[in-house]
């Protein structure tokens, strides 16, 4: 992040960082399986790529997509697939979130951990289950890329039975699930 709390930087070196695997993956795959590669895929990317993407992850499209990039070419290379295979389908085969979805599941944790502050004291009384939470309003482009904006703003399109579920495990296990299929 730059004086200009933008998050350029931070991203070109994550991007970099997940280049400096492919060679590695290149010559892992030949003499290891793929759960194996797999793990260490979540080990080494993965791992990189969730760490403070609740902050990062409401960055430029633009910048975002070298990220997504790099993610892509790795699944790749671990995977023995062309260059034109098509990523969407590598991620629904196995079972892994792409940047944007990873931010989605992230931003929805949080929103979902918190959500008995964020609503208002007087409705506390109520069955939680059926309570939506409101928007903050924001009159900026720039409050629209707010944590609580953004998140609340996904959270409420998250089915109700995921919603309903108190354990963040089984929440962000239904979760990715959801967020797998959809779209």
């Amino acid at each position: 992040m730059d004086s200009h709390l933008r998050w350029a930087d931070h991203i070109e070196n994550l991007k970099k960082r997940i280049r400096r695997y492919f060679h590695t993956f290149l010559s892992l795959r030949k003499f290891m399986s793929l759960p194996l590669l797999k793990e260490i895929y979540f080990a080494l990317i993965q791992s990189a790529l969730e760490y403070g993407i609740c902050a990062y992850g409401r960055a430029d499209p633009t910048i975002l997509d070298k990220l997504k990039t790099a993610q892509n070419i790795v699944l790749k290379i671990i995977y023995k697939k062309e260059k034109r295979f098509s990523t969407n389908i590598l991620y629904k085969e196995l079972n892994i979130l792409n940047v944007e979805k990873l931010f989605q599941k992230n931003i929805c944790a949080v929103i979902h951990k918190k959500r008995d502050t964020l609503l208002r004291t007087k409705e506390l009384n109520y069955n939680l289950r059926r309570i939506n939470l409101e928007t903050p309003r924001c009159k900026t482009k720039k409050g629209q890329k707010a944590i609580e904006y953004i998140g609340i703003k996904l959270y409420e399109t998250i089915p109700p039975e995921i919603k309903q579920l108190d354990k963040i495990k089984s929440f962000k296990n239904q979760l990715k699930l959801w967020l797998k299929n959809k779209n």
